[in-house]
């Protein structure tokens, strides 16, 4: 059994949490609806910008041509709504809602935060966007590594299912990890580095659409492996992370490399 050929993964649209979350880090926590405040973070749906931005994929799937196999889907209520606004034709038995691609576990911070709960997080949220955020977890929940885990046993079950070609409606943290996975760009010492090179790929927006695949785009032939990517964000042509076909970089290192590695670090205290 061999990786398919091509797997798409597609962020969802913009969620009301997104819009809350915006809100709150813009100082405009008293504009949010008071019902939204501590709702189920997974029971979250589309704005209505996100329902367009959704309905943009369409024209994505439309161009990549290809003819999916399978698709899996978060149990979030906002990755469902997307997957049924982007192929709204998909065959009974298409789709596969499956809980290993959902959202990390934000234990105690699952809901809709107000804004008093906002400020008393403001500084570890900080931390999930730093160096650390594949340590580092919120309380009774979840890691990077753990995240990582499960991307590990969606890889397994889509490898499984032998379908060739794969679409999945999920989260972007996940499509960091799942990235990370397959590349090797999980180690801490060239962290910063993988930011800035692949920083388009694992940070993606809403709806932005990643298009992996074994299948050399200039001369056909097939790998072993998922090794090239191109990017879309159908609702805005402009955006930077728009990208043509880049090879992916698997890091593999001599002992001279790892020596450097080591020797940019203090010897004793």
């Amino acid at each position: 059994m061999a990786m398919p050929l091509n797997l798409v993964l597609v962020r969802h649209g913009e969620s009301w949490l997104n819009w809350v979350l915006w809100m709150l880090r813009h100082g405009r926590g008293h504009e949010i609806p008071v019902e939204l405040v501590g709702t189920p973070g997974w029971q979250v749906r589309l704005t209505d910008q996100g329902r367009e931005q959704a309905r943009s994929v369409r024209t994505v799937v439309e161009q990549i041509d290809i003819e999916f196999g399978a698709g899996y889907c978060s149990p979030f209520i906002r990755t469902i709504e997307t997957a049924s606004l982007m192929m709204p034709n998909a065959p009974i038995g298409f789709w596969r809602i499956f809980a290993q691609i959902r959202e990390r576990d934000w234990g105690d911070w699952e809901c809709v935060p107000s804004v008093a709960q906002f400020d008393q997080r403001r500084e570890h949220l900080d931390q999930a966007k730093s160096d650390l955020r594949m340590f580092w977890s919120p309380p009774g929940g979840e890691s990077g590594n753990d995240t990582i885990l499960r991307a590990r046993d969606m890889i397994g079950t889509i490898v499984r299912s032998s379908a060739d070609n794969v679409i999945l409606s999920c989260h972007g943290e996940l499509i960091e990890f799942t990235l990370r996975m397959f590349n090797d760009w999980g180690t801490l010492h060239d962290w910063q580095e993988n930011e800035e090179r692949w920083g388009y790929l694992l940070s993606p927006v809403n709806c932005q659409v990643i298009h992996l695949t074994r299948v050399d785009p200039e001369s056909g032939s097939v790998f072993d492996y998922l090794r090239w990517a191109r990017s879309y964000v159908p609702w805005d042509p402009m955006h930077e992370n728009n990208r043509d076909w880049e090879m992916m970089e698997r890091k593999r290192y001599s002992g001279a490399d790892l020596s450097r590695i080591v020797s940019a670090y203090p010897a004793s205290y």
